[in-house]
């Protein structure tokens, strides 16, 4: 869930999986969401028009959608930082045709698997290439780091580490995509997952404080996983707070 039930978009990859994903989208709407993600591969078993037009019928807006991951049975987590160049340009296409016909302002680009000194380099060069394809058409790319636990060998698995590759790669990027928020359209931008945060480093206050400006998106991504988390690990909430109260107060800000 990224920051209408207003203000919040659904993920179709969390919500509502007891019914095929076209219908998802009815759901979403039904429970008062205006807008929503795609984080499955399911999107791309669709025609971008077919899902443009049930995305039309039902008066939702995809805020963001996963690109092209690889072969995510066979265990590959994303093409950025390991895979092919052809596979990589094949994956960037793809987005190019989905952004374009779902009117998505942003998508998230993930690293895939691989140690951060080997592959490092290519990784930075992906994401430029990325970056300089869709931000011709005003469409940001995201990173996301995710914990070691839930993806044991993700390449990107903590905030400096995302902070410092968005600063790397926008020093070779022309000003008007470099990341920040004074760039209009397009650019690098930061996806800040609390779910992730919390486990990776804790803090959530502080960390999104601290690297909240100027890289992340206007998305920031939250789970039902913390709300539960404030019931039963009350230690885990930001120091006075509930996560409910936590999430009021940082979404008021940022969505």
């Amino acid at each position: 869930m990224a920051a209408s039930r207003r203000g919040f978009s659904a993920n179709l990859a969390m919500l509502f999986q007891e019914v095929p994903f076209l219908d998802r989208l009815k759901r979403a709407r039904a429970a008062g969401f205006t807008a929503v993600e795609i984080s499955t591969p399911e999107l791309f078993s669709h025609r971008p028009d077919q899902v443009a037009s049930a995305l039309q019928e039902e008066g939702l807006q995809c805020v963001l959608f996963n690109m092209p991951a690889g072969d995510w049975t066979a265990g590959e987590r994303g093409l950025a930082a390991g895979a092919s160049r052809e596979d990589f340009e094949r994956s960037l296409s793809i987005t190019v045709d989905y952004a374009a016909r779902l009117r998505c302002p942003r998508v998230h680009c993930l690293a895939g698997l691989g140690s951060e000194k080997t592959s490092d380099e290519i990784y930075q060069q992906n994401l430029e290439r990325a970056v300089r394809v869709l931000g011709t058409t005003g469409v940001e790319v995201l990173i996301e780091p995710i914990n070691q636990r839930s993806m044991p060998g993700y390449h990107l698995s903590s905030l400096p580490h995302a902070a410092a590759t968005i600063r790397s790669v926008s020093a070779n990027l022309p000003p008007k995509l470099r990341g920040g928020r004074s760039s209009a359209a397009g650019g690098l931008k930061l996806l800040f997952d609390v779910f992730h945060c919390q486990i990776m480093h804790g803090d959530l206050t502080t960390n999104l404080r601290k690297y909240g400006a100027p890289w992340v998106a206007r998305s920031l991504q939250l789970s039902q996983n913390m709300l539960g988390a404030s019931q039963s690990h009350n230690n885990a909430a930001p120091t006075g707070q509930t996560y409910e109260q936590w999430i009021v107060r940082i979404t008021t800000k940022y969505s």
